[in-house]
């Protein structure tokens, strides 16, 4: 990134272990590019304040409407478990899985619509453990921003989750991938 240098960090190797998305995306791109090189920028989104959040939607937004830039944004929705110390549970959902699949779509639902407001009201009820809802909130602040904005959709490609967790001393991971388009 060249737009500024003092909004960025370098990561350290310590760091960069315990994030594993590239890793998951780099197989996707060489498969999408039929292995043409291309430039990746990686880039950790932690923990931003408003202020914060609004720079970078800023600097990123800059480059959102390229046609020669894509976006990937790479996070779970859930981590749900006694061991992630997260076991939110409606009985009226049914089994756990069923419960915590609902859950997760009242997120997907949100970001398919681009409402920040109500991703935000979500993440504070619910206290869904979704590890990249920075990226995902500025992802949707750039959208809000964008002149195109009405032009702009969000679709769900695929759900999963790693367990049909049926039993509190289960634990899963949940997963959703989207799709972002700017129509013509």
């Amino acid at each position: 990134m060249k737009d500024n240098d003092k909004d960025f960090i370098l990561s350290d190797r310590d760091a960069e272990e315990q994030e594993f998305s590239i890793e998951m995306q780099l197989p996707f791109l060489a498969k999408c590019t039929d292995h043409v090189p291309i430039k990746v920028v990686p880039v950790i989104v932690g923990s931003l304040d408003p202020l914060t959040l609004e720079r970078y939607t800023s600097i990123f937004g800059k480059h959102f409407e390229s046609p020669e830039n894509i976006f990937i944004i790479s996070t779970d929705m859930c981590h749900w478990g006694s061991r992630y110390k997260y076991t939110n549970y409606n009985k009226d959902d049914g089994e756990i899985h069923s419960s915590i699949e609902k859950q997760d779509h009242e997120a997907i639902e949100l970001l398919e619509r681009h409402d920040i407001v109500g991703f935000t009201k979500y993440l504070h009820e619910v206290q869904s453990p979704i590890c990249g809802r920075h990226s995902l909130e500025m992802l949707m602040n750039i959208i809000s921003s964008s002149p195109q904005k009405g032009k702009i959709r969000t679709k769900l490609a695929k759900y999963g989750q790693s367990v049909a967790v049926k039993d509190f001393s289960e634990s899963c991971i949940t997963f959703a991938s989207f799709v972002t388009v700017i129509e013509e």
